[in-house]
């Protein structure tokens, strides 16, 4: 073996035994860079100085041995089975053999030049292509001057593990948007130190990179000497590392909204905390296009009140965009107005706070049912019945309906009527009284008016329209000469005339 100032080269040396010559030779390496092949020609070697004058023979050679053969030192780690034997026999002991060291240019050249070709990058593409994780950054670059808090989005590809930042610009922050402010690729760990030992980014280790299980929420990211801060990510995020990694992903924690203060809508004055231009709420036009129907209920005023008992209101529940509207049926002699008793709204449930920080609750179409008990202006209306497609409606979402239903009367407890055994039986419409018969004599009773105590005049019976006035016939004109006209007409209206005239004679 010869050593060199970087290098280990492993030889073989033949030593003949006829005329006391010896041979070194190095195997070849493909692409080894150096000459291979006979370093030393088959010939006597002398013995290093002071002995010059000597030879070498058989018996300066052994295993773990060193020998110098033209200023080069080789150190003998084995022999074959036939000089071993040979050596033996002639009463040589030999030493235990050696291992080779190995060459670290050799293992520097055994491994791969790209290490992330080892991958399968194919089925990597195949498995992820389209899916990106996304995350919401901070970078406080405040320290520096005129620097300020810059907040970023970075999109992790897992289709070849490279990553892209882009930066939010605000309206009217006096900054130009650039497109991008990391081009896709791979993100380096330590730029610094790969820029020292290997400036080429395909020649490193995987792990000099960032990858999926480098990023959490509230880690930071060193971006070409930029401490970036990760403070959120979205839900398909949340998902991939709670599904690969068994990690719950902390967010940060929302920012607090300041509490209702009475003006306008709660979703109106909501937008308002926002931003400095508020937009108006968005509707669903989804749910308008779909669900354009009416829930169609009849309720009564849940009251002591015998007057308002026998009050009768028409409910009506819009899909499209959840409101209520009331509607009283008018009666006669009543004593009470029909008409409008409650405008198109949303109703919110009873019990909530006007003044507070979260959204109200609002009654949707499953708090509507046969039996439920809802407040709408003030007033409790217990409903009574519903029409064919409200009925067919409720069946088709029994369940939610259902559910409901138990969640109120938890609420509610047991009612006014429970420990009172069963409810007597309702009474039975009124029937239609047969005419009396002839001769029999019945006051009709007066009809009052709502507004005024007045008997109603009675009303006079619709004139009949006069029949159409016949034409006066037209007088027949005296005789007289006829008249002389051109053309074909003429002759016939005189031949006419004449006729006429003849038979009057």
């Amino acid at each position: 073996v010869s050593t060199g100032r970087n290098r280990i080269r492993k030889c073989k040396i033949y030593f003949y035994l006829e005329d006391d010559t010896i041979q070194v030779v190095e195997p070849e390496y493909k692409n080894s860079g150096i000459p291979q092949g006979t370093l030393i020609c088959r010939q006597r070697i002398p013995l290093p100085p002071p002995n010059q004058e000597r030879f070498y023979n058989i018996f300066h050679f052994n295993i773990n041995h060193q020998v110098v053969l033209f200023s080069r030192t080789f150190t003998v780690t084995n022999c074959d089975t036939f000089t071993r034997d040979f050596l033996r026999r002639q009463g040589v002991l030999l030493n235990a053999p050696a291992e080779a060291p190995a060459d670290p240019y050799c293992s520097l050249r055994q491994q791969p030049l790209r290490p992330y070709e080892r991958h399968d990058t194919l089925r990597q593409f195949l498995d992820h292509d389209g899916k990106v994780l996304r995350f919401y950054c901070l970078w406080d670059d405040t320290e520096s001057a005129f620097g300020e808090r810059r907040e970023l989005v970075l999109h992790y590809f897992l289709s070849d593990d490279t990553i892209e930042i882009l930066e939010v610009v605000p309206p009217n922050s006096g900054r130009d948007a650039p497109p991008r402010f990391l081009q896709r690729s791979r993100l380096p760990k330590n730029h610094q130190k790969n820029n020292q030992n290997n400036p080429n980014l395909k020649d490193q280790q995987e792990d000099d990179f960032y990858q999926d299980c480098d990023l959490t929420v509230g880690g930071e990211l060193n971006v070409w000497g930029r401490r970036v801060i990760l403070t959120d990510c979205d839900d398909f995020t949340k998902h991939y590392y709670r599904s690969k990694y068994g990690i719950e992903t902390r967010t940060s924690p929302p920012r607090p909204v300041p509490p209702y203060n009475g003006f306008g809508s709660e979703e109106d004055s909501l937008s308002s905390c926002r931003g400095l231009l508020p937009k108006p709420p968005r509707k669903d036009f989804h749910k308008f296009m779909e669900n354009d129907r009416v829930l169609n209920f009849l309720a009564k005023m849940a009251t002591t009140d015998p007057v308002d008992q026998e009050r009768l209101f028409h409910v009506s529940y819009h899909l499209c965009d959840d409101t209520i509207s009331v509607f009283e049926r008018p009666q006669k002699n009543s004593g009470v107005i029909g008409g409008k008793f409650l405008l198109r709204c949303r109703v919110k449930k009873p019990g909530q706070d006007l003044f507070k920080s979260e959204l109200s609750e609002y009654f949707t179409a499953p708090d509507l049912y046969v039996g439920a008990t809802l407040c709408l202006g003030g007033r409790s209306f217990r409903i009574l019945e519903a029409d064919e497609f409200t009925l067919n409606y409720m069946q088709q979402r029994a369940d939610e309906v259902r559910s409901q239903a138990s969640v109120f009367r938890a609420r509610a407890g047991p009612g006014p009527d429970a420990g009172r055994g069963p409810r007597p039986p309702p009474e039975e419409p009124l029937r239609a009284v047969p005419p009396p018969g002839p001769g029999v004599h019945t006051p009709r009773p007066r009809e009052v008016s709502p507004r005024c105590h007045r008997p109603a005049p009675p009303r006079a019976a619709p004139r009949r329209p006069a029949p159409p006035r016949a034409a006066p016939r037209r007088p027949a004109p005296p005789h007289a000469a006829p008249r002389r006209h051109r053309g074909v007409s003429a002759g016939i209206k005189i031949q006419f005339q004449t006729e006429t005239s003849h038979h009057d004679l």
